[in-house]
């Protein structure tokens, strides 16, 4: 083979598993490495014929579908969605895409695509070079598993590695799961191969299998784990209705059931995912789902443009309302119809099966296990798709198209067009300088602007911080941290109408995050503080329920002593109780009593109140110094249980302070007692603990044995001796209180109870 193929096949495996490895190919500086890859192999190996020709029929009409993003938005009719972001003044342009930068970021990765499946299918492979190709690609897969579980499990992540838990090249779970579980798919059909050839490599592919297997199992994906054996099932069958002989898939079949058993021994956190309640279902999926097709319908029948969903998904998030960002519908199928219209799901499914039909026949001699299993492996893929988005993220969708592409059959030979050679030639220089631009600015781009505003904000130059994000909002004009950063550069600076204006746009683009409006409110409380309530307000209604009192304190904690907002911020509690109580918790005096009268006039037996609400209600009651407390916790029991802290305190302060300790004994929680695992007499722990004073387990086991032998005196000594560490454990405090309450030194035992439990023993 000349060096000129030789390149050609590195070339081919390499694109796809440098895009996985590259994060994902996710970030503008990665996806302009793989461009300019992508336009260096086309350039120096140009299809020179067009084949296929239905399939770019397909595939055209797809690109004349994006492209309408660029035309005017009136001749498709103007959304509502659309006159709402114009009455809010954000600048659109007047074509059909919202941000017609972002559409055109995209384009070129859809034409990327197009290009990459076009090259795969139009390559005249040898039987020999395509197995190579395979099984290059699979050793590619295997290397980059073990980088990824050495990387996880050493604690040495790889620097541009952006994984939610820490684990994979993709930041998202379910992109590294389907790299890995269509590699493994291939990987079983290789070692299978190898085996059968008596091959080497019989050695060598069992134990990449394991590899890619592993790292399926640890990206923490049960859908792709489902779809891998799945794939791998299919496979198996389809082998089994080529051939004549069953002996091939039941060999398979044998594989495939020690990696079903390695995964029901070794499957851990992913197995469990799988067998608990949770399931393989929709759950939060189903919501994205519901709100996407309200988009879609309030949309153009050509959708709203190619990389706009994220920003106009905002203003239709109803059931899926919650503070996270929706970056996705979670669906390649749904985005593709949200931004290209359904049309666009129509031509994909006929180029697909267009290419699907070019894999037949399964000749022998053409590496027909191989290419079924690289078939079954684009197909799961696809499915994949449905619930995931593989297909819009470089690094998977290029491994993706790659199966598909090594399932095909080797296309007829056709006679050579210097024209098509050149105009592929022609558009590799273009998709390279848009690789080399992406490059080059992938670290000076949107979020480098953003870092620098801030930097500008901390410096105090807000003119210059409002001039860099103005300009970055003309190019991405739905980005709300844009307008959220000028915002905060308008209110510092004074501008207070234009940053109202602004934190508007950033309410109508982040509808749902409550940490948004709680900031917004912060920086209003430096400068305008009237304006920071209407921000609280909002912060309140989308904040989780359970989360709302902890907001509300950090309010009342920011507006201080400024009585005016302080009525304010009483009137956000409305008739809520676990907002009253914070309120009351600031509160002192007239203004306590007050409130705690209203509070029992409007449910005299606290019915309103969970059981925590009514411990934090007892203990303002309590503070308010109201003596008709004692008398109401002295006709109900269950009370009693829950104000044990002021009883025993009243009791106290009556100087009965046996019977404050016999409550506080009686209902405050008990401690986690370590196990007395230090062995020796009791000079011996005696000389541990001159040498170390602090040792704790030492100590805890000299007052267990000398307690025992009923020396409590010397016991107490010890237990004094080790609360004088300023690390003490509170269960030391509680054994002194026991000690001393058994010796009747009540006095001490309730000076320790206090420690114990700060204001309530």
């Amino acid at each position: 083979m000349t060096f000129r193929l030789q390149f050609r096949s590195a070339a081919c495996c390499a694109i796809p598993l440098l895009a996985a490895f590259l994060g994902g190919s996710t970030e503008l500086w990665s996806e302009g490495i793989i461009l300019l890859l992508l336009a260096a192999l086309i350039a120096l190996h140009p299809p020179r014929a067009l084949g296929f020709r239905y399939f770019l029929w397909a595939m055209l009409f797809l690109v004349i579908l994006a492209s309408t993003a660029i035309l005017p938005a009136g001749w498709f009719g103007i959304p509502g969605w659309r006159h709402e972001m114009v009455r809010y003044g954000i600048p659109l342009t007047g074509m059909l895409s919202p941000q017609p930068r972002a559409s055109a970021h995209s384009m070129v990765l859809l034409l990327a695509g197009i290009a990459w499946i076009y090259w795969l299918c139009s390559q005249s492979w040898l039987p020999e070079e395509k197995r190579r190709l395979i099984e290059l690609f699979v050793t590619g897969a295997a290397i980059l598993a073990t980088v990824a579980l050495v990387a996880f499990y050493c604690g040495k992540p790889v620097p541009f590695w952006h994984s939610e838990r820490g684990f994979g090249p993709f930041p998202n779970r379910n992109q590294t799961g389907d790299f890995f579980a269509i590699s493994g798919i291939l990987a079983i059909a290789c070692t299978y191969e190898n085996f059968r050839g008596g091959k080497m490599g019989g050695i060598w592919f069992p134990i990449a299998c394991a590899l890619i297997c592993a790292a399926l199992v640890s990206s923490y994906s049960r859908a792709a784990v489902v779809l891998f054996f799945a794939g791998s099932i299919i496979w198996i069958v389809s082998l089994g209705l080529i051939s004549r002989s069953p002996k091939a898939p039941a060999v398979c079949a044998s594989l495939l059931v020690v990696a079903t058993a390695a995964f029901l021994l070794f499957g851990g956190t992913t197995l469990e995912r799988l067998q608990g309640a949770e399931g393989v279902t929709l759950g939060f999926r189903r919501m994205i789902y519901k709100d996407a097709f309200s988009l879609i319908h309030a949309s153009p029948w050509t959708g709203i443009g190619l990389g706009n969903f994220e920003g106009v998904f905002a203003l239709f998030r109803k059931e899926s309302a919650m503070p996270s960002r929706i970056l996705h519908p979670e669906s390649d199928w749904l985005w593709l119809w949200a931004e290209m219209g359904w049309t666009a799901i129509a031509a994909v499914i006929v180029a697909s099966c267009i290419l699907l039909k070019k894999v037949f026949p399964l000749d022998r001699g053409t590496n027909r296990r191989l290419r079924l299993a690289a078939g079954v492996a684009a197909l799961v893929f696809a499915v994949h798709g449905i619930v995931d988005v593989p297909g819009h993220r470089l690094g998977s969708a290029l491994p993706g198209l790659f199966m598909l592409g090594m399932a095909l059959n080797n296309p007829r030979v056709v006679p050579e067009n210097r024209r098509v050679a050149a105009g592929f030639r022609v558009g590799a220089v273009a998709m390279a300088v848009a690789g080399t631009l992406w490059l080059v600015t992938g670290f000076t781009g949107l979020e480098a602007t953003k870092k620098l505003s801030h930097e500008m904000i901390a410096r105090q130059s807000y003119p210059l911080a409002i001039e860099q994000t103005t300009g970055a909002i003309a190019r991405m004009p739905l980005d709300w941290q844009l307008y959220y950063i000028r915002g905060m550069a308008e209110a510092y600076s004074g501008n207070w109408p234009r940053a109202y204006d602004d934190f508007r746009r950033v309410n109508l683009l982040e509808s749902t995050s409550h940490i948004v409006t709680f900031e917004e409110g912060r920086i209003w409380m430096s400068s305008q503080p009237s304006y920071a309530i209407p921000a609280w307000r909002e912060t309140l209604r989308r904040c989780p329920s359970q989360e709302a009192a902890q907001y509300y304190e950090y309010m009342l904690g920011y507006t201080g002593e400024n009585s005016v907002l302080l009525g304010m911020l009483r009137s956000l509690a409305g008739g809520r109780k676990d907002l009253g109580l914070v309120w009351l918790s600031a509160a002192n005096g007239e203004e306590l009593k007050t409130g705690i009268r209203s509070i029992l006039q409007s449910d005299p037996d606290l019915h309103s109140l969970t059981d925590g609400q009514k411990t934090t209600f007892f203990r303002l009651w309590a503070k308010s110094g109201d003596p008709e407390l004692m008398q109401r916790l002295s006709q109900n029991t269950y009370w009693q249980h829950l104000a044990w802290r002021q009883i025993a305190a009243d009791r106290a302060s009556r100087k009965d302070l046996r019977g404050a300790c016999e409550v506080a004994f009686q209902s405050m929680p008990q401690p986690a007692l370590p196990k007395a695992t230090v062995s020796g007499d009791n000079q011996e722990l005696h000389r541990r603990l001159l040498r170390r004073p602090d040792d704790f387990l030492a100590g805890y086991t000299l007052y267990t044995m000398l307690k025992v032998q009923g020396n409590f005196v010397a016991a107490m000594d010890v237990l004094q001796g080790l609360a004088k560490s300023p690390d003490c454990p509170r269960y030391i405090y509680f054994l002194e209180a026991d000690l001393a309450f058994r010796m009747q030194d009540f006095p001490d035992a309730w000076k320790a109870l206090q420690k114990y439990e700060p204001g309530g023993g």
